[in-house]
């Protein structure tokens, strides 16, 4: 494996969604002289989440994905099943390990 290079090349700024792409598949790739482009992409709002940074959503479409297949009827009847358990109150903290209801409903 040849030494990587003492200073990492300069990447274009991601200002535009084609740059922003380049720098992920670089990223994806296993390019470390993309990290630095790539801290920088992920410090703007919103870009985390649309760039697969969600695990939640990673989970349902994988979960989707595995269930329903090409089925549409499936797919939809699941995507609105899920979609009206998120909708619903939980108690507080309720899903984080460790954490206990704040008081029994029973």
């Amino acid at each position: 494996m040849p030494a990587p290079p003492k200073t990492p090349p300069t990447l274009p700024k991601p200002d535009k969604l084609t740059d922003a792409l380049a720098v992920v598949r670089r990223a994806e790739a296993g390019d470390e002289a993309a990290l630095p482009a790539l801290r920088d992409l992920l410090k703007k709002a919103g870009l985390v989440d649309a760039l697969g940074g969600n695990p939640a959503r990673s989970a349902s479409e994988a979960l989707l994905a595995a269930f329903a297949g090409s089925n549409l009827h499936a797919r939809g009847v699941m995507s609105a099943k899920m979609a009206a358990l998120r909708a619903e109150p939980t108690w507080p903290g309720v899903g984080r390990v460790g954490v206990e209801p704040t008081s029994n409903p029973l």
